[in-house]
């Protein structure tokens, strides 16, 4: 009996070793799996980051012919994809173009195989081949151009933002990015008034580049309001087919305050624009000081003889024009603010772009109705805004404005 007993412990004795044999051979397949597969992942996300670049840049560079945007499609690819010691030969890179509803559409695709460590002992699995790809859309676009032209921008710091002298090169390589033939663009101006400079045209380009204002400025008041709404009908009052998809698009620039609304006056028949000065801020005003007013002529005429004390504001109430509050100031501020509401509500996307220190940034961030701005509304259409400290970064934050515009990654 007890001999009996030793067979059957050495028996169980072999049989878990069998098993535990097994077992560490399955599991350094799937330890080897994973290490192979996570390999793969890594060679992917690579793969992914590199088309994605290249789609945009083939966009981007469409205006040069297919031919140019393919070479530069690859180029951008080869730069972001690099090199990897894992490949068995290069990547396998494929690029073409179509058409969808109107606007160009390019594909980029690329494949490589990669050598594999633990499951290469299978001969089918020495290599895995790993691919990505992406699409992007060059959207044709309705655009409207509102541009600052008030005193500030031909005053260099710190009585100004200086930005005169570089706005005009920042709107010649903003509108560059876009392409005559498929893109409608206008451009409008504001300072104590605001008029159209350029009504909505294809082509364009030769147009705005000429109009854009620089050193040249009406005085020092700065009625966006008035920017903004012929911005809004020079878009929104754009015809589109049936087939065309359209971005339609408002960048709106400034370098200061809204400081100045437009709205009915007893001393008046027609609507006028009422404008104050700017705050204290920076120290270049003394705290405690008046804020003078002004009524102006909207139409850049004449400026109007006006003693009304009070107006009716866009909340309802009745208010007090007084230098020694700032009630026209604010104001200039809500009637900006409404527009811009009309102008998102109307499905148009805006970008507000700011220049220099004297700037409300939220007031900018609610204009476009920025994620980050106090006032976002989800219910809307989501805009940017941007900031250049100064007036030698403005023409990088505009290229920067028209490739966010122009591009956009389909899938």
């Amino acid at each position: 009996m007890r001999r009996k007993s030793t067979h059957v412990i050495r028996g169980e004795q072999g049989q878990t070793l069998l098993m535990f044999v097994l077992f560490i051979i399955v599991l350094i397949v799937f330890v080897g799996l994973g290490v192979d597969l996570g390999f793969a992942y890594i060679t992917r996300a690579r793969l992914s980051k590199a088309v994605d670049s290249a789609c945009l840049t083939g966009v981007r560079t469409l205006l040069n012919g297919q031919p140019a945007s393919e070479a530069a499609a690859r180029a951008a690819f080869s730069a972001n994809y690099g090199t990897s010691g894992r490949d068995v030969a290069p990547p396998v890179v494929t690029v073409t173009f179509k058409t969808a509803n109107n606007n160009n559409v390019i594909d980029v695709g690329a494949t490589v195989s990669i050598g594999t460590f633990f499951i290469r002992v299978l001969p089918q699995w020495s290599t895995l081949a790993v691919g990505s790809a992406a699409e992007a859309t060059r959207a044709d676009v309705i655009l409207g151009l509102v541009l600052d032209r008030s005193g500030s921008m031909g005053c260099d710091p710190p009585c100004g933002s200086g930005g005169g002298a570089a706005l005009p090169g920042a709107v010649s390589s903003f509108i560059s990015h876009f392409d005559d033939s498929v893109d409608k663009a206008a451009m409008s101006s504001f300072g104590s008034c605001a008029t159209l400079d350029v009504p909505m045209e294809q082509p364009f380009k030769s147009a705005i580049t000429t109009a854009a204002p620089g050193t040249k400025q009406d005085g020092g008041r700065t009625f966006s309001e008035g920017g903004l709404m012929i911005g809004f009908d020079q878009v929104n009052n754009t015809p589109v087919t049936t087939d065309e998809s359209v971005v339609k698009v408002i960048v709106f620039f400034t370098d200061g305050f809204a400081n100045t609304f437009q709205t009915n006056f007893a001393c008046s028949a027609t609507p006028i624009n009422l404008g104050q000065s700017d705050p204290p801020f920076g120290g270049l005003f003394t705290a405690g000081a008046p804020w003078s007013t002004e009524f102006m002529d909207p139409a850049c005429g004449k400026d109007p003889a006006c003693g009304d004390t009070t107006f009716k504001s866009i909340d309802g109430t009745t208010k007090t024009i007084d230098s020694m509050n700032q009630n026209v100031w604010n104001e200039g501020q809500l009637h900006a603010l409404n527009v811009a509401n009309q102008i998102r509500t109307a499905n148009i996307l805006i970008y507000s772009i700011g220049l220099g220190g004297a700037l409300n940034q939220d007031f900018l961030k609610n204009i476009a109705n920025d994620p980050t701005g106090s006032a976002y509304t989800t219910n809307q259409i989501s805009g940017e805004a941007a900031f250049a400290p100064d007036a030698s970064q403005l023409q990088a934050i505009f290229d920067t404005i028209a490739n966010k515009i122009l591009l956009r990654l389909t899938k």
